[in-house]
């Protein structure tokens, strides 16, 4: 698969939209997400929460328009503090969504408080957390979650922190060997 390959089963959360809360319409994911980002979804409604989902998938012809502009408007540097070059876009992969109002009021917001608490157990985990800047490369964004697996979550926050980019790292750097002992 090439960066501008766009996932092949990628599903329109309009066929949702009685069940979720969406920005717009337009949003996509991938399938393997939905069962657990609606399971969530329930349990927030459960304590009278709503979970505006404001961004999902993206194309790498979207990610590039989007990155160009904000180069324009504020710089190459400081762009890339937030967003990322096309075909390194970690919404080209389908499988994450930012919630809220995509500012750092979300932290604050009674949703952005229950996902951080709570999104690990439906496999849905914070890329970018506060003050780890210099280790991902990009801001603090507490709105973004990228569903990794249940046991992937459970995985990075038993050995890894809770910190997505260590779990990433390992990985990257022990992909061979995982590959070599994998078990089928």
């Amino acid at each position: 698969m090439t960066p501008q390959d766009n996932p092949e089963d990628l599903r329109e959360l309009d066929d949702y939209s009685r069940i979720l809360t969406l920005s717009r319409q337009g949003h996509k994911l991938r399938g393997i997400v939905l069962p657990q980002l609606l399971a969530m979804n329930e349990a927030a409604k459960q304590e009278g929460l709503s979970l505006l989902i404001s961004s999902t998938y993206r194309s790498y012809e979207y990610q590039k328009m989007l990155f160009n502009r904000y180069v324009e408007r504020d710089g190459l540097e400081e762009a890339e503090r937030y967003s990322a070059r096309p075909g390194h876009s970690q919404h080209q992969l389908g499988t994450v969504i930012d919630f809220g109002s995509i500012d750092e009021t979300f932290a604050e917001t009674p949703e952005g408080k229950w996902l951080y608490t709570n999104a690990w157990k439906y496999g849905f985990s914070l890329t970018y957390p506060k003050g780890l800047e210099d280790l991902t490369g990009y801001m603090w964004e507490s709105w973004h979650y990228r569903y990794i697996t249940p046991a992937g979550t459970e995985m990075e926050r038993e050995f890894f922190l809770g910190i997505q980019e260590y779990l990433l790292r390992f990985f990257h750097q022990k992909k061979t060997f995982l590959m070599e002992k994998r078990i089928d």
